[in-house]
């Protein structure tokens, strides 16, 4: 059966007695054409059955409606809980999300060169750091740059808004330090983002105010397997950590699991750990975990705002840190630890 050709606006025009150009205008809010005359159009547009493109009407406007995000993945419970959140938030405000997925930063560059094409108003990128490459066509092209929750970035143009994960890692350090851990470890994930680096740099500076140097260390990718495989070569060793920080809450509960099944160790009364993120599962009785907040919805916020300013003003640089906390449940000590 052969397919019916699709009804388009020169079919209306031509159904009218007008010029295509009249039937755009009349279908376009705001512009100016006889009351009559758009009035009829309209109708007849209505009888054959003709609808207006948005995204082709998007894509002739110089500053349209359309965002552009660039993520890593959704396995993450923190970061599909952010994009969740913030997709819905963009919709709200009137404005069309196109999201691209990207394996690893390498191939970023090469969805950015499909995303120009769309005029996007902004592009927003989480999960990864952005190559300099990318940063400059970016500039070239007049599409501006939002880093979401990647921490901060010195020396590029771009804005950025996230939680203060330099401050995270410190408190994570304080609250074994607080809780009398001297062999304290660490099991950090994805090494190719901003966030891991800031929230080791940010531990190991806390480790050093407080007179210590790193016992061990592992590393992974963000995961719970990270946290079983970290937790078995961690706890052999002739002298095994007495407090150990997960960089995200998923190798933190894998190490507890671990710990306590492979090992029949007592979390904390054996080794204390501290996770990342908050996630709800860390909450659940079966862990009870201590970690560092990041405040999501402070977060999304921010990131909604920025978007909409950068809409207006796509020169403009935001540069938004936001403070994390310490949770402090059951995974360590009693002691001195606080949520200061």
């Amino acid at each position: 059966m052969r397919k019916k050709k699709p009804i388009n606006a020169q079919d209306v025009a031509e159904a009218c007695g007008v010029s295509r150009s009249t039937v755009s205008r009349a279908l376009t809010p705001g512009l100016s054409v006889a009351p009559e005359t758009r009035q009829r159009i309209l109708e007849v547009a209505e009888k054959i059955g003709y609808r207006v493109n948005p995204l082709t009407r998007m894509l002739a406007r110089e500053n349209n409606e359309l965002v552009a995000i660039i993520m890593s993945d959704l396995i993450n419970p923190i970061r599909s809980s952010i994009m969740d959140t913030l997709v819905g938030q963009i919709q709200e405000n009137g404005m069309l999300p196109l999201i691209f997925k990207s394996d690893s930063p390498s191939k970023i560059a090469g969805l950015v060169d499909h995303i120009i094409m769309y005029k996007v108003s902004v592009l927003v990128v989480t999960g990864y750091s952005i190559p300099s490459s990318v940063v400059t066509r970016c500039v070239r092209e007049g599409v501006p740059i939002l880093m979401l929750n990647r921490g901060q970035s010195k020396g590029v143009p771009t804005s950025v808004v996230s939680c203060d994960h330099l401050q995270g890692g410190y408190l994570a350090a304080k609250a074994l330090v607080d809780s009398g851990c001297s062999r304290i470890a660490m099991v950090s994930g994805t090494p190719e983002t901003g966030a891991n680096e800031e929230r080791i740099q940010g531990f190991l500076e806390g480790l050093e105010a407080h007179g210590l140097n790193l016992w061990m260390a592992e590393e992974g990718v963000f995961s719970y397997d990270t946290g079983c495989l970290a937790a078995n070569r961690i706890l052999t060793a002739e002298s095994p950590p007495d407090g150990v920080f997960c960089l995200n809450d998923e190798i933190a509960l894998g190490f507890m699991d671990t710990a306590r099944t492979n090992f029949n160790l007592s979390i904390p009364g054996d080794v204390s750990v501290v996770g990342y993120d908050d996630i709800p599962i860390s909450g659940w009785p079966t862990y009870n975990l201590s970690t560092i907040r990041q405040p999501t919805d402070q977060l999304i916020s921010e990131c909604v705002n920025v978007i909409m300013s950068l809409k207006q003003a796509p020169n403009e640089q935001k540069n938004i840190i936001i403070p994390v906390k310490l949770v402090n449940r059951s995974t360590l000590n009693s002691g001195r630890v606080n949520k200061s």
